[in-house]
């Protein structure tokens, strides 16, 4: 994506973002926005050392959490809306 995440006017049944965790948190109601009901979201960026801020931060907007992959201190999470 190029630009702003409010040009975009419809709905995905998946959504992948790639951002650091801090910039993942910023946009979360925005990408949020952007899923269908019952939708995935699949985020990465995330330092290991942040991935319970970030989980948390989702999960509180009503994400709930599916999976969690870890690599060289980094994770991917795949978010169920």
């Amino acid at each position: 994506l190029y630009g702003s995440l409010e040009t975009i006017r419809r709905k995905f049944e998946l959504v992948i973002a790639n951002i650091v965790t801090d910039e993942l948190l910023r946009m979360r109601e925005d990408i949020k926005s952007l899923i269908d009901d019952e939708g995935l979201l699949l985020v990465s960026g995330i330092s290991e050392l942040k991935k319970d801020k970030a989980l948390s931060g989702f999960t509180d907007i009503g994400f709930s959490f599916n999976k969690e992959f870890i690599e060289g201190g980094w994770v991917a999470m795949l978010l169920n809306l």
